[in-house]
């Protein structure tokens, strides 16, 4: 059964100037809200996380030992009074439905219309005062994700599973992710990167409509690579630089998975160990 989730707030006040002429306004005084919900719940090896964002906030996933999922959401709400701010808390929630084989993480708000029919005598106005969620989530390393994002940047770091992930606007990072891969962003740069020297347990798509598309690999990576993008595709390694122009198909290394990348912008494929590869991942306490 969804549950709503009781938030425990803390209050800072932040300034909001109004869209007047200077001269005849004052700035108005918003109240900020910031407000912690964490869940865990039981998910072994195997299973899925489907989260829905918000209109505004970024979603962090982060693989970890442990047989559950953790979900950790900061919710951030604005309004001119406490009494206000008391009111829009009631039509922001984070439901966590755990069923055997999956978890399902939705944001609710003003932004849902069909939620708020079950809130009666809600202010119109407060269905306009700005607020977010920013997740972040902790799965068991083989796990599946379908990912729905709206504003925000996209970070998946360390899984291993069928992957869906839709961004509207935000940076999207993947890291040390495999399997079945499909990734769509509409507004926002792509990065990908990987320690393997094979895409595995799948085949990887990325549409970048509105941006860039970065993709590091090592040494000796193998793929059977299809690009277009209208700013060009390049390929950088140690013995130089590259330019394939708009669309490429062709073999890296043996060959292997398909990787299919287009974008509006550019896409460049830098071979080599990447960047962050003595990051060690930090876990929750």
């Amino acid at each position: 059964m969804k549950r709503r989730i009781a938030l425990r707030t803390g209050l800072v006040l932040i300034l909001c100037a109004l869209a007047a002429p200077a001269a005849a306004q004052q700035p108005a005084v918003l109240l900020q809200r910031a407000v912690m919900i964490e869940r865990e719940v039981d998910q072994g090896y195997g299973g899925m996380l489907r989260l829905v964002a918000g209109p505004h906030g970024g979603v962090q996933i982060s693989a970890w030992r442990e047989q559950k999922i953790r979900v950790e959401a900061r919710v951030e709400l604005n309004a001119p009074t406490e009494r206000d701010l008391d009111t829009l808390a009631t039509a922001v929630a984070v439901l966590v439905d755990p069923t055997p084989t999956a978890v399902d993480v939705t944001t609710r708000g003003p932004h849902d219309k069909k939620w708020m029919k079950g809130i009666k005598k809600f202010p119109e106005a407060l269905t306009r005062m700005p607020w977010r969620v920013d997740y972040v989530v902790w799965v068991p390393e083989h796990t599946s994700l379908d990912l729905s994002i709206n504003d925000g940047e996209t970070v998946v770091d360390g899984i291993q599973g069928i992957i869906g992930a839709t961004s509207l606007n935000g940076t999207v990072r993947f890291r040390d992710t495999s399997g079945a891969t499909k990734i769509s962003s509409l507004v926002g740069d792509v990065e990908i990167s990987t320690h393997d020297r094979a895409w595995r347990g799948g085949n990887l798509t990325v549409i970048a409509a509105g941006g860039d598309i970065r993709l590091l690999v090592p040494e000796r990576f193998s793929a059977a690579l299809t690009a277009a993008a209208e700013r060009g595709v390049t390929i950088a390694s140690g013995e130089g630089e590259r330019a394939l122009g708009p669309e490429v198909k062709e073999r890296l290394g043996t060959g292997g998975a398909a990787i299919s990348l287009t974008a509006s912008g550019a896409i460049r494929i830098v071979v080599g160990e990447p960047a962050d590869a003595t990051r060690q991942r930090a876990e929750p306490e």
